[in-house]
């Protein structure tokens, strides 16, 4: 064992030269990457037509991805969808407020999400074109997305859509909006709501077969897509009639029927119906209660769902 390593770890004076070199070579390198910022001036964009390109080609990326998303999710079991995380698209905070285009600042801008290039294009429109005259010139500007043109329209104060002023904690209208009662409302209603698409739309007809019917407006929050922002937006022109709801009998239906509602989960299902197998019918709701996996929060919130006959 001692003659091995005295083979393989003995060198004469060129080997040791050369591992000297070498040694110097990688921290030579490694002292360079860790100090070229320094040093070396970054890359600049040649232009704000290019900074778009660049991000339109990110966005467009991150669209496939979240339709790649969708997809999974709508082949998901009903019972197994969750809300999509809150943050999912943005981790900054977007601040909406009335504000005209032509006199925003860029702090302003910023407030609204935009980014410095973003900015940068706006200006240099105005600086060509000038002015923006209606909130249809707004939109056709290269550098805003679609997506953010509709959570910045309702906000516009231009002539064409004729927003009066008003202060941040009031609500922007320009003219009486249309109202939609949430359970008896096609999707093909829904879709006149501005920023209700035709995918949002769907998806909140069918939460709302599986639900019973909505009890509350706050509760398309829970569709998949439905954001805070977007339901402070349109809170205004949705109401809900509650004497419209499907409810389940808990003394007749399957465990099938109960764990299609998005509230209850397969074992709660179960347990609610091997009950009622092993003690008789339930003479009144609170009884489900003693299978002791509904909590009472549960409990309150499927009450309105659950009826005796």
């Amino acid at each position: 064992m001692k003659q091995f390593f005295k083979d393989y770890f003995t060198f004469n004076r060129k080997e040791r030269n050369g591992i000297l070199v070498l040694c110097v070579m990688i921290a030579s390198l490694i002292l360079y990457l860790n100090l070229q910022q320094f040093f070396v001036s970054p890359p600049t964009v040649g232009s704000v037509d290019l900074q778009f390109k660049i991000e339109r080609f990110l966005e467009e990326e991150k669209a496939k991805k979240k339709r790649k998303d969708e997809t999974s999710y709508a082949t998901q079991p009903a019972n197994s969808r969750s809300k999509t995380t809150k943050n999912e698209s943005s981790t900054a905070s977007v601040e909406y407020f009335p504000f005209n285009p032509n006199k925003a600042s860029e702090a302003d801008w910023a407030k609204l999400g935009l980014k410095e290039w973003q900015i940068k294009a706006i200006a240099k429109y105005r600086e060509k074109a000038g002015d923006f005259k209606s909130a249809e010139d707004f939109k056709k500007l290269r550098a805003i997305r679609d997506d953010q043109f509709k959570s910045l329209e309702p906000y516009i104060q231009l002539p064409a859509i004729n927003v009066s002023s008003i202060s941040n904690d009031k609500k922007i209208e320009s003219k009486k909006l249309p109202l939609f009662e949430l359970n008896q409302s096609t999707a093909g209603d829904l879709r006149k709501i501005r920023g209700i698409g035709p995918v949002l739309s769907g998806r909140i007809v069918e939460y709302r077969n599986l639900l019973g019917g909505f009890i509350v407006k706050q509760q398309i929050i829970e569709v998949y897509g439905i954001e805070d922002s977007l339901f402070k937006a349109i809170a205004s022109q949705l109401f809900v009639d509650k004497s419209i709801i499907s409810k389940i009998n808990i003394n007749k239906a399957p465990a099938e029927r109960f764990s299609r509602h998005p509230y209850i989960k397969w074992n709660i299902a179960n347990a609610i119906v091997n009950y009622r197998d092993q003690h008789g019918p339930y003479a009144k709701l609170n009884d489900i209660k003693n299978t002791d996996v509904v909590s009472v929060e549960l409990f309150e919130k499927i009450l309105p769902y659950l009826s005796l006959d």
